[in-house]
């Protein structure tokens, strides 16, 4: 395999788009050329989406849902719901510490208390620090930590 005359390292078969013609960069024939893809002379412009309430990706039973957190920790935070699956991604919101029990109940409350905001019918969580989780356990975290 040949490698990349930027990067030294081999070209992949399965990632990245193919050049149709000889490479600008490399002036490679071959089809598996990815050396010119995705070049600061044609860069495509980026799109943001300012996120204050409930926004929609997508439709049907494959949408996504993104609603703000904002608690004290997730005040800059986003969870994305799944609706067809009740399924929340929390971010790094929850986490378990090493022990077992989950790492500031603060943020398991900020959660429940997003979900309660925007009605949402959560059967499953999970997060960057978090597998999946029946929501159960969380309610359940709340109410030992509460006590």
């Amino acid at each position: 395999s040949r490698s990349s005359p930027r990067y030294g390292r081999p070209f992949s078969s399965r990632i990245g788009y193919r050049c149709a013609t000889r490479c600008a960069r490399c002036a490679s024939p071959r089809s598996d050329c990815y050396a010119g893809v995705g070049s600061a002379s044609a860069p495509k412009a980026a799109t943001f989406t300012w996120v204050a309430a409930r926004t929609t990706i997508g439709r049907g039973d494959t949408r996504v849902e993104i609603y703000p957190i904002r608690g004290q920790n997730g005040e800059r935070m986003l969870m994305a719901y799944l609706p067809a699956h009740k399924l929340l991604y929390t971010s790094d919101e929850l986490q378990k510490g090493r022990s077992g029990e989950y790492f500031m109940p603060e943020y398991l409350l900020e959660t429940r208390d997003a979900v309660q905001r925007e009605k949402l019918e959560v059967d499953r969580v999970f997060g960057m620090h978090l597998p999946v989780t029946p929501w159960t356990e969380i309610v359940a975290a709340i109410s030992k930590a509460s006590s």
